[in-house]
């Protein structure tokens, strides 16, 4: 069930242009995880857009405090891990941090949500053969 710019623009109204950069990547992924049914559909670009704030928010601020990072990911950091990579967005991932959490500028979380961590943006990416996760400036214009 493909979706066009103008039902996408009509489903997520605040995306505005760039919404018709996204209907390729958006279809085919709905096509390789056969997400296929109208409700399968309606909740996948609900989802997507509540995450992306209607397609407009495609980077993640990385910026928290370690108080932050243990409130928002309890399982994954401790005082120690979450102290080690405070307010440093930057900071390379080290094996005392958890993984997945920084690797440089990788983890900038582009194109496709930002609750998911850097796999989303990196999915979404090879989805739609740019190289989002490497490469976020396409997706940053606003």
């Amino acid at each position: 069930m493909p979706i066009t710019a103008q039902q996408l623009l009509q489903i997520l109204p605040s995306a505005g242009p760039v919404a018709g950069v996204f209907v390729s990547a958006l279809n085919d992924a709905m096509a390789r995880f056969k997400i296929d049914g109208r409700l399968c559909v309606a909740a996948f670009l609900a989802q997507v857009g509540h995450e992306s704030g209607q397609l407009r928010t495609l980077v993640e601020n990385l910026n928290y405090s370690a108080e932050g990072l243990i409130r928002t990911w309890p399982k994954r950091f401790n005082l120690l891990t979450a102290t080690n990579v405070a307010r440093k967005p930057e900071q390379s991932r080290t094996s005392s941090t958890p993984r997945g959490w920084a690797t440089g500028l990788l983890l900038r979380v582009t194109a496709g949500g930002t609750g998911a961590g850097a796999d989303s943006g990196h999915r979404l990416g090879q989805l739609s053969g740019v190289r989002l996760s490497l490469e976020p400036g396409p997706t940053e214009q606003t």
